[in-house]
């Protein structure tokens, strides 16, 4: 039996066009993912048989880390499949249930809009100044801040929708429980 308190149904579906970009970016944060494996062990082996490490890894490493971080959170919104931790637990469908969520969606949208807001700009100057890592291998910054407005914003949007859902839902439940004349309680 599975935990009540863990999101596993796909209650809010997300438009068909945006689970396709996100699995997209799923896809390019999982090469991410596996490039900062091999690179880090090819290091690690460099350091024991050359008795020094590999040039460019920590920058890649770096721009890597952002790219694996914001091109993941879209697909992990989409299938919700985040964690989420409830110090009060209220009934599903209760209004404490329905403020608990719009709290959450409420700062997950400040959040993923603040990033998204000011990756902009940034990667705006980043292009046009087609900025690079300062090491001894020059790597291009301004595709991963792309990327990684790219993905604020996707993982904005799916807040959004989440969240609408959410309160509509939480609005037609209140209306049933009133039209039974029986209360919404938490």
């Amino acid at each position: 039996m599975t935990d009540p308190s863990i999101e596993t149904e796909h209650d809010a579906d997300v438009p068909r066009s945006i689970r396709l970009i996100a699995s997209g970016l799923l896809w390019v944060g999982g090469a991410a993912s596996v490039m900062i494996a091999a690179f880090g062990a090819a290091d690690a082996v460099s350091s024991v048989i050359r008795g020094r490490p590999l040039a460019g890894v920590v920058e890649f490493t770096q721009l890597a880390l952002v790219t694996l971080v914001f091109t993941v959170q879209p697909y992990v919104l989409v299938t919700r499949a985040h964690i989420r931790l409830d110090l009060i637990k209220y009934t599903r469908g209760s209004a404490g249930d329905w403020i608990s969520r719009s709290l959450a969606h409420g700062t997950a949208m400040m959040c993923y809009g603040l990033i998204a807001y000011a990756s902009w700009p940034s990667f705006l100057t980043s292009l046009a100044a087609r900025e690079h890592t300062e090491g001894i291998i020059a790597l291009p910054v301004y595709p991963v801040k792309g990327l990684l407005f790219l993905g604020a914003t996707i993982a904005f949007g799916i807040v959004v929708i989440l969240m609408i859902r959410s309160s509509y839902r939480g609005i037609s439940r209140q209306d049933a429980a009133t039209d039974r004349g029986s209360s919404w309680t938490p």
